[in-house]
């Protein structure tokens, strides 16, 4: 039939707005007395289509449809530093890509909420990547809380809106590390700190320790309540350097690395102080001694020296662990010397070190009788004079050359000099020596002879038993001991002893005279050379001791014979007689 054909769509309310709205199209006539509509849907939602011919309704129309979605908001992701929950820093450039591969075409939209009024961030723009993906560049203006809402096709993406803590921008130079040693005991718990407070970013502090043999050293970092000042612990297990590197939010911090040098923790039981400053000295004279320190590992040394006075230190570091000190005392008395390695005493401190005063021993004189001769078991005295040379100790020794110690008593006079008496024992050559404060004194040590307490001069020793001619072997001699100078009474004063060739003694007997003399008798029995020994009261007389050849041979004058056949007798019958040449030497009968 004959009329024209009209169109109308209308879309429900809420499609594009709160009613129904008119939709635009075009219809085109075809060849075919057909026609082709064409719209495009602006929204979602329910659409009603009418179809009119000759102004009437057609009978299908009017045609009720549902239009879906062009895109699907719930397929697309949003990831990257810009959307981290912390990481972003006011002033410093952030991004964050959005991916829309499979969700449909649709605008993508992007707004900034900030904790306080105005724009929450600068240069802000979304740039199309032409593969599904955009990527979202950003510069965050405000500190705090901030909410980044991402839309597609007017619709949240999944876990839109993204909330995010915007820290202070970054100052590396308010980051300061503290209490970190550049040397430490190896062994022991180490502590140190790093206070970030008033750097900003987002606070991350990292601490990595590289060891000596390059190994990485556990350390723990804690951090207090106010999350500005954070404890580093670890423990150093080898000597040597260590590299301590110190990031925040990723970047080093001023200074790092840091180098600390592990060292043994110090032993004061391991140093050692010699030398003679530490027992004594003199006034006015530096008193040296030193102190090593090797082996005993790194730690303060401390010195002082407590006394009478005040006393200089001078200390010299070797440079190889030791060093060389002295001080200089000006009073005289006890000085304690106090050495200290980390903090503790060393073995032996406090020293202790006796300051006598200044003295000269080429000053002190010595004088008197007991200087030039002595007598056995009689005082010997004389005057040692120190008036001029000091204040020291005085010491005495007078010694025989066989050994034997005088008995020596000093007594201080209190002017300077000293009285000396000492006894000898023996007699024969003493050396004396004296000495001033352990110094040798001018002139000594000296020799002094100690004559015997008896005077045996005046005793005189003759006989046959003693001439140097000699005796006979087996024949019995003798000889007299004439000691009337000394007594005339007699008495156990004479003593005689006779060493033969083989150093075997040969018996000597003594007949008391009771006059002052005395007879001596002896028998050889060896060849050769005798000594015979002759004391009175123990001391040889003069000659003593006498030199008396032995030999082999006879004395016919001490040859008896007696018996009854020399004084009668009768014919052809034995007459008997008896020889005896005991005492007469060695020979034949004829």
């Amino acid at each position: 039939g004959q009329g024209d054909v009209s169109i109308g769509i209308k879309c429900a309310p809420g499609v594009v707005g709160p009613a129904e709205a008119d939709i635009d199209f075009d219809i085109i006539k075809n060849d075919n007395d057909t026609f082709t509509v064409k719209y495009t849907p602006p929204g979602a939602g329910r659409y009603t289509i009418m179809v009119l011919f000759a102004d009437q309704e057609i009978p299908i129309s009017p045609f009720r449809i549902k239009v879906d979605p062009s895109h699907d908001a719930a397929k697309v992701r949003a990831e990257g530093p810009g959307l981290n929950r912390t990481g972003v820093e006011v002033g410093k450039p952030t991004h964050f890509t959005v991916y829309t591969k499979g969700a449909g075409k649709a605008k993508l939209d992007v707004h900034f909420t900030g904790a306080a009024k105005g724009d929450a961030v600068r240069d802000f723009e979304i740039i199309d990547n032409h593969d599904y993906s955009y990527t979202v560049r950003y510069t965050a203006v405000q500190q705090g809380n901030m909410s980044i809402s991402v839309t597609h096709g007017g619709d949240p993406i999944p876990k839109s809106p993204f909330n995010i803590t915007v820290a202070p921008p970054l100052d590396l130079n308010k980051v300061k590390v503290q209490g970190l040693n550049n040397k430490v005991d190896v062994g022991k718990d180490q502590e140190f700190s790093v206070n970030t407070r008033g750097a900003g970013g987002q606070g991350k502090v990292d601490v990595q320790i590289t060891s000596p043999s390059r190994r990485p050293i556990p350390c723990k970092v804690e951090s207090g309540t106010a999350n500005d000042v954070h404890s580093v612990k670890y423990m150093p297990p080898e000597e040597g350097p260590y590299k301590v590197e110190v990031s925040y939010d990723g970047n080093p911090v001023p200074g790092s690395p840091f180098t600390v040098e592990g060292v043994m923790p110090p032993d004061p039981s391991k140093v050692r102080a010699y030398g003679p400053g530490l027992k004594g000295g003199i006034v006015g004279k530096p008193a040296p001694f030193a102190i090593d320190t090797k082996g005993a590992g790194t730690g303060g040394l401390g010195l002082t020296v407590e006394g009478p006075c005040e006393a200089k230190i001078e200390c010299q570091d070797n440079g190889d662990g030791s060093c060389s000190v002295s001080y200089l005392p000006t009073e005289p008395g006890e000085y304690s010397i106090n050495i200290l390695f980390a903090e503790a005493h060393i073995p032996g401190s406090p020293f202790k070190a006796a300051i006598k005063p200044v003295f000269d021993p080429s000053k002190v004189t010595a004088s008197g009788p007991g200087l030039e001769r002595g007598k056995v078991n009689e005082a010997g005295s004389f005057t040692v004079d120190c008036s001029k040379a000091g204040d020291a100790e005085l010491t005495i020794e007078i010694i025989s050359d066989s050994g034997a110690k005088a008995e020596v008593h000093i007594q201080n006079n209190s002017d300077g000099t000293y009285s000396i008496t000492y006894i000898p024992p023996f007699h024969g050559m003493y050396t004396i020596t004296i000495k001033y404060g352990g110094h040798s004194v001018p002139k000594f040590p000296a020799r002094v002879q100690v004559d015997p307490a008896v005077d045996t001069s005046g005793v005189k020793v003759y006989g046959p038993g003693v001439e140097p001619r000699g005796v006979l072997r087996e024949v019995t001699t003798h000889f007299t001991v004439d000691a009337r100078a000394q007594n005339k009474t007699g008495g156990t004063h004479v003593k005689a002893r006779i060493v033969n060739p083989s150093g075997a003694k040969t018996d000597a007997y003594i007949t008391d005279k009771a006059d002052g003399t005395y007879r001596v008798e002896y028998t050889a029995y060896e060849d050769g050379m005798h000594l015979i020994e002759v004391l009175y009261d123990d001391v040889a007389v003069p000659k003593s001791p006498f030199r008396v050849a032995v030999t082999e041979g006879c004395d016919p004058t001490r040859v008896r014979a007696y018996g009854p056949g020399l004084e009668g007798g009768l014919v052809n019958k034995p007459n008997r007689f008896t020889v005896e040449t005991r005492g007469a030497g060695t020979g034949g009968l004829g």
